[in-house]
């Protein structure tokens, strides 16, 4: 098992991550272990919770993108703004508690207005946005040698969310289209100051999120703090916070990295970054985790059933978590781990059908987007069980780093996860525990209460209950189509890393008016034979049929297809807004739905040779995010040599509604996407690495 949940147990010291061209080009040799003091004393965390962002019912509100002082920590308040924040009318002056907009709790089916308004002081003549806080001055492309478009306004997508469609070509009323930016005061670009979204709320409950979506610029301004939340409550949400016992045993917790500035009053993006030689990662990667904006945190929790809604809102780091007890380490004795008292019952698109339970060792993985509806189960847990750590165990390219070794972004679950060899204290395992007190590792400490115990219900009736009562057939044991809903045709899209290096590999088509592709690439493909670059894959999709086309699969031969789309705009080197005063127009989308309609889209995570032959060398795992639509994992298979095998299936697949997979690299995912009745216009798909995102690795389909 691969993906979410329950997981292979594989244990052992950190092996060397594994290289991309692009990153560790040249590297030999076995890695070395980061030496780590013995866990002597795991403290616990000592931040409490983070104060309550003020939350929003109405079925309308106004929110201003203000640059503000946001206290970090315990340390000084800071004495400038360091941080973009989304504020409403109560936000207080002075530092603020956390750089997180409002929290909205709507009801399903009630729309709810925002009105957006860039108040960002222009401190430039051209009209462009100020710096984000925490990145210098000088705006370095972000990867190889894509084109970014120059800094000129914010952009609000609800993610998760089915918002009102557009008009195609034109940019978005409500999704966040990332060329429907809003813009400072009396810039030249013709951006209005403000624009009104409407959410209709038209779908299950779900834990949802806004962040600022800005074409190029995704990475920085959701690094200076342009998030929020937003939930959406209905009968079945009700139905299973009353058989917890309320609202006061649900907790959010937001995870995300950062790297601290020396003086402790604000985050640094452009330190969690490496942009130039030849150990270059675009990404960032930051130094500790913070959980809703502070570092770690404390919760006194009473013996029973907690439930967690848990949101990976890094940049570019997925996280896999664990609970070990933090006595039985300094003990050197008894059981470390206990994943098993975690069940997981909703993810992106709501509560799941069943309750998937985890294993004493297992890992929950949370790829960047993701969300997680988790039970946290403490009623019964022996005596001398008094306090547990949820970490991150994703460390396997940390602990292989060192002052010339940068650490890597997730690959596979294989080399980037420190899995647990067992549950009970083991010496084998000691290399793993030195690293669980790491501020990369401690994500929330949970501390037993002396209350009395509070026996957790039984929760399967209610997650059934309403497991069908959306788009997809709930069978009781899995999602499928509904009967006599129609099928469009099956799509194909290729994900590809290090498409920088095209001129030594002398496989990839030329883009378009003699530009470079960037280092990542999406690539639509369509039937072969057609006037596009052509592409061999060995895996047969019918991309031709449009009445419920048979499933795809792999075969003995590679298959030709036709490169029909490369590029988010109409040329991949378009011209800059800044140069002339308006965005370059989008490429014509070349997957078109039908709203009402199911399609079956294929999403590969490969290299970029031809023949397609599996490369270790690539190992960049890629979140992939769809607007408008929740989706279902249906199969995965694993590119062996030169062919795909099927691989195992992740407890969650089948199962859970998402908007966001995870794609470990060199593997091929099948998505059951459903497009909502009365939508239509062009909505945008990419990978959830903002890094990625904002360096091309993002393209659009339209609905009719």
């Amino acid at each position: 098992m691969t993906q979410s949940s329950r997981v292979s147990q594989t244990g052992g010291e950190p092996a060397a991550p594994a290289c991309s061209r692009r990153r560790f080009l040249g590297w030999a040799g076995t890695a070395g272990v980061l030496l780590l003091p013995a866990p002597r004393g795991l403290a616990l965390a000592q931040a409490e919770e983070a104060p309550a962002q003020p939350v929003v019912r109405a079925p309308h509100a106004a929110l201003s993108i203000e640059a503000r002082a946001v206290q970090i920590g315990t340390g000084a308040a800071p004495e400038v703004p360091n941080a973009w924040v989304y504020c409403g009318a109560e936000a207080a002056s002075g530092a603020l508690a956390t750089a997180f907009g409002p929290t909205f709790e709507q009801r399903r089916g009630v729309a709810c207005r925002v009105t957006y308004t860039n108040a960002l002081v222009d401190q430039r003549a051209d009209g462009r946005l100020p710096v984000p806080p925490g990145t210098s001055a000088l705006q370095v492309p972000t990867c190889g040698g894509g084109i970014a478009q120059s800094d000129v306004g914010v952009v609000a997508h609800l993610h998760g969310g089915r918002e009102q469609g557009h008009v195609p070509g034109r940019g978005g009323d409500s999704d966040g289209w990332p060329l429907a930016s809003i813009g400072c005061a009396g810039n030249p670009f013709h951006l209005p100051r403000s624009r009104t979204c409407v959410y209709p709320n038209r779908q299950r409950a779900a834990l949802l999120w806004y962040h600022d979506h800005a074409m190029d610029h995704t990475g920085e301004h959701v690094h200076a703090g342009l998030v929020g939340l937003y939930i959406i409550r209905d009968a079945a949400d009700d139905a299973l916070l009353d058989a917890l016992g309320g609202a006061e045993v649900e907790r959010v917790l937001v995870i995300q990295d950062r790297v601290l500035r020396a003086d402790g009053r604000g985050y640094d993006y452009d330190a969690g970054r490496i942009l130039d030689g030849p150990h270059a990662r675009p990404e960032f990667l930051g130094d500790h985790l913070v959980v809703n904006g502070r570092p770690a945190q404390r919760h006194a929790l009473a013996p029973r059933a907690w439930r967690l809604r848990m949101l990976n809102g890094c940049n570019a780091r997925t996280v896999a978590l664990a609970l070990c007890d933090l006595d039985a380490l300094e003990r050197g004795s008894g059981r470390v781990w206990w994943s098993d008292r975690m069940r997981v019952v909703g993810a992106d698109g709501g509560l799941l059908g069943r309750a998937v339970a985890l294993g004493p060792t297992d890992t929950l993985l949370l790829a960047p987007a993701q969300r997680r509806d988790v039970i946290l189960d403490l009623s019964d847990l022996p005596p001398g069980v008094r306090r547990l750590r949820l970490v991150n165990l994703a460390l396997r390219s940390y602990l292989a780093s060192s002052a010339t070794r940068p650490e890597d972004i997730y690959g596979t679950y294989a080399a980037s996860v420190a899995a647990p060899s067992r549950a009970r204290f083991t010496p084998d395992d000691a290399w793993m525990y030195r690293v669980l007190d790491d501020r990369r590792a401690v994500v929330a400490d949970f501390e037993r209460t002396a209350t009395a115990p509070r026996r957790p219900p039984a929760l399967d009736a209610v997650l059934a209950k309403a497991a069908g009562d959306d788009d997809f057939a709930w069978s009781g044991r899995r999602l499928a189509a509904r009967p006599g809903v129609p099928f469009g045709p099956n799509r194909l899209v290729l994900l590809i890393s290090n498409t920088a290096d095209a001129n030594d590999y002398a496989t990839l088509p030329a883009p378009p008016d003699g530009a470079e592709w960037s280092d990542v690439q999406i690539f639509e493909l369509s039937a072969g034979g057609g006037s596009g670059p052509q592409w061999r894959l060995p895996f047969d999709v019918d991309l031709v049929a449009t009445a419920d086309p048979a499933p795809g699969g792999p075969g003995r031969g590679q298959f030709g297809y036709t490169v029909s789309r490369g590029t988010f705009f109409n040329r991949a080197d378009a011209p800059d807004v800044a140069r002339t005063g308006h965005y370059p127009p989008a490429h014509t989308p070349t997957i078109q739905a039908r709203a009402g309609t199911y399609e079956r889209w294929y999403v590969a995570n490969i290299g970029n040779t031809q023949p397609l032959v599996r490369n270790d060398d690539m190992p960049d795992m890629h979140p992939f995010h769809v607007h408008l639509v929740n989706f279902v994992v249906l199969r995965r298979w694993e590119l062996d040599g030169p062919r795909f095998r099927r691989a195992a299936p992740d407890p969650l697949d089948a199962v859970a509604r998402q908007d966001t997979v995870l794609i470990p690299s060199d593997t091929l995912v099948e998505l059951l996407v459903f497009y909502p009745p009365g939508y239509r216009g062009d909505y945008p798909y990419h990978c959830h690495i903002l890094e990625h995102e904002d360096d091309g690795m993002m393209s659009s389909f339209r609905v009719t």
